[in-house]
């Protein structure tokens, strides 16, 4: 029989020494020993498992900081902008994603909690039409005629085989005759690039140079802080194009020769795609078209592939474009649109889509006698706001972009004028996030609130439209950035935005109007070079006024106020026929001043030194 002693150890350890006592010891050695292992045994096991437990565990550690930190923004009202509002939600990110939606939402045990009580969170807003990131445009060379304008191809006819008239020569070149040129090859990112517009609540941009008849192709940007390369989303989403007369630098400055080189342009494209296409069918004993790279990056836009974007605000303006558009059936966006109103129908019926500027028409600030604006001036003016309203009701669609808005904060203020205007509330905030998304053929990563989507988040105090609410929060790709307070609105005449601060607000005491009056000379360091302006700063009766002299001539500044001992204002240029509004703040110490200007989303710094007391002209 053979011993088990973890199954005889009772029964035989009382027998063992009486039936063998000569070799119980030896025995007893032989189950001690037998014992042992098994206690060795088991021990490893058990610590085996110990390890392979802290292994799992050290994994699941790892898996969860590789996903990022958890953020759950807890107790606000949620607007998904996709489905229903939400009282007392919770929204809970991680990994630059929305994990989870709802108002009874389970909080990961491991995540950075908000308390959004009494706040409101929204989807990050799109701006949809913008040069954001984007340097300055390169000064003109030459002039109109005589001016030594710059060399350009004009399309001429080459003879290809099989043609008599044959295809054409590149008509598209540099200066603003470059569809090819890329967005995202001309990205300039510093650290503060996106702060002013990111603070409000604007995560997502279309962004596009804006110079030239052909201005390049465009890309869909997220704001966040990382390289260039991690902000895309998509590049390119259209070739933008502007029919306006003059301020190109050169050849052609006339309206009609805008649009004959345009049109040249396309029909050079066209021929191009032909001569190309009889050629990959029937290569032997053909000669190769030659390879142009302007003319090729039409193509995708002749296929309807891809959008054409045409800046055009007034009805002829939209007119032209659509007709345009209709000539070489092209996909046909509008950009601007701010008269639209009155050619709602026609932009249906063309099925376009458009990218409604809320910077409003304003009343110039050089304007001395208002009777000296035209009628149509003032209506313009007047029912911009109006816009959005008429094409909702028309069924167009369309999503906002600020238009050159100097100051970020108008974005929303200005979406809150469409909505008195009569555009539905519930349509004005799908106008900044939702229908964008969709537009740009990005609505299963943006546009609402939804587990799975992109976490670009804005939290308010409030309703976003209500004009006191203040932006608290912002997450861009998951990631909190601060939010930088902009410099608190002064009213004056007319309310916020009116020219000139009112003494009695902050910082506008007699003392501090006193820091700002005089003459300053202005050293700006623009793309162009270092330029020279005269800004003269006297006190009104509604605060502070007064104008501000350059190579552009003179106007008047507009918004003129003290925060402290930061000036801030802002004023509108003309420069080859186009409105340029700037915006500027600065600080000043004693009879200096430093700060930075903004001009078309881009930002100069600038010094300046003000005239001894007395030696004013």
């Amino acid at each position: 029989m053979q011993f088990d002693p973890f199954r005889d150890r009772d029964e035989h350890s009382s027998i063992i020494p009486s039936v063998c006592p000569a070799k119980s010891k030896t025995v007893q050695e032989s189950i001690l020993l037998m014992f042992s292992k098994r206690i060795l045994t088991l021990v490893g096991v058990f610590v085996l498992c110990t390890g392979l437990f802290a292994a799992w565990s050290a994994h699941q550690t790892g898996v969860r900081a590789s996903n990022g930190e958890a953020v759950a923004i807890r107790g606000g009202t949620v607007v998904t902008v996709s489905g229903a509002t939400i009282q007392k939600g919770t929204v809970v990110i991680r990994g630059g994603l929305i994990t989870a939606v709802g108002a009874d939402v389970p909080i990961p045990a491991d995540a950075r909690v908000i308390d959004a009580t009494g706040m409101t969170v929204y989807p990050g807003l799109f701006d949809a039409y913008t040069n954001l990131g984007l340097p300055a445009a390169a000064p003109a060379q030459g002039g109109g005629r005589g001016g030594g304008a710059p060399a350009i191809q004009v399309a001429v006819p080459l003879t290809l085989p099989g043609q008599a008239g044959g295809a054409a020569t590149p008509a598209p070149t540099p200066a603003g005759r470059s569809p090819e040129l890329l967005a995202t090859d001309q990205l300039r990112i510093a650290a503060d690039t996106f702060d002013t517009v990111r603070s409000a609540g604007i995560t997502t941009v279309l962004t596009s140079p804006r110079d030239g008849m052909f201005q390049g192709q465009s890309a869909l940007i997220n704001l966040g802080g990382a390289e260039v390369e991690k902000l895309i989303l998509k590049s390119p989403v259209s070739l933008n194009v502007a029919i306006r007369r003059g301020g190109f630098g050169g050849y052609p400055s006339s309206l009609m020769g805008v649009v004959a080189f345009l049109r040249q342009s396309f029909l050079d494209a066209q021929y191009y795609r032909d001569a190309w296409a009889r050629y990959e069918t029937n290569k032997r004993g053909m000669e190769r078209p030659p390879v142009d790279k302007s003319l090729a990056a039409l193509q995708p836009y002749l296929k309807r592939e891809m959008p054409v974007v045409f800046q055009a605000n007034e009805p002829g303006e939209i007119r032209r474009a659509l007709a345009f558009g209709e000539e070489f059936n092209l996909q046909t966006w509008i950009a601007g649109a701010t008269q639209s109103a009155e050619v709602v129908d026609l932009l249906k019926h063309k099925n376009a889509v458009v990218l409604l500027s809320l910077n409003y028409p304003q009343r110039p600030a050089n304007l001395d006698n208002p009777e000296d604006e035209a009628l149509r001036t003032i209506k313009a003016r007047a029912e911009a706001p109006k816009a959005a309203a008429a094409l909702h009701k028309a069924g167009v669609r369309f999503a906002f972009q600020s238009g050159y808005l100097a100051q970020p904060r108008d974005f929303l203020t200005n979406a809150a004028r469409a909505i008195e205007a009569g555009l539905p509330k519930e349509e004005a905030i799908k106008a900044l996030t939702l229908y964008p998304a969709q537009i740009f053929g990005v609505a299963e990563q943006l546009g609402s609130l939804e587990a799975g989507k992109i976490a670009n988040i804005v939290v308010t105090s409030a309703d976003i439209f209500d004009r006191r609410t203040q932006v608290k929060y912002v997450f861009v790709d998951g990631k909190q950035y601060e939010v930088k307070a902009p410099a608190p609105a002064m009213a004056g005449p007319g309310g916020p935005g009116g020219r000139g601060g009112r003494p009695g607000g902050p910082g506008g005491g007699a003392a501090s109007i006193a820091a700002a009056v005089g003459v300053w000379t202005l050293q700006i360091n623009s793309p162009q070079g270092q330029m020279t302006v005269t800004m003269n700063i006297q006190p009104g009766a509604g605060g502070l006024g007064g104008d501000i002299t350059s190579q552009f001539g003179t106007t008047r500044l507009g918004d003129v106020r003290l925060n402290g001992n930061e000036l801030i204002f802002n004023y509108t240029v003309n420069a080859g026929g186009n409105e340029l509004p700037i915006a500027a703040q600065g600080t000043i110490q004693g009879d200096s001043i430093r700060g930075t200007m903004t001009v078309l989303g881009q930002q100069v710094e600038f010094t300046g030194a003000r005239a001894p007391r007395g030696n004013e002209e």
